[in-house]
């Protein structure tokens, strides 16, 4: 939680992005720190309604964000790959 009061103690921010693992509190430390306002929004983006609303949205922004976001991960794990498919690495994984 103590990235989460960091990033509300900016005078200038961008929107709150918490991204990790299945089932570690991401949805508890939202529901958590939303506590602290009068109004918050929460958006799964596992969710379709979700990612429409952002697509939809006259604020494209955001969602140009979260694609780019993807599209560097997806480039980064290509990139592994022929590596990863190598001779090198088989047998190398515990």
């Amino acid at each position: 939680m103590e990235g989460v009061s960091a990033w509300k103690d900016q005078p200038v921010r961008k929107p709150l992005i918490l991204r990790g693992a299945r089932q570690v509190g991401k949805t508890n430390i939202v529901r958590s720190f939303g506590k602290e306002y009068k109004h918050y929004i929460e958006l799964n983006l596992e969710k379709e309604e979700d990612v429409e609303l952002i697509k939809n949205s006259k604020e494209p922004t955001l969602y140009e964000v979260i694609e780019n976001e993807k599209q560097k991960r997806k480039a980064f794990t290509e990139s592994l790959l022929p590596r990863l498919q190598s001779s090198e690495w088989r047998g190398s994984f515990i």
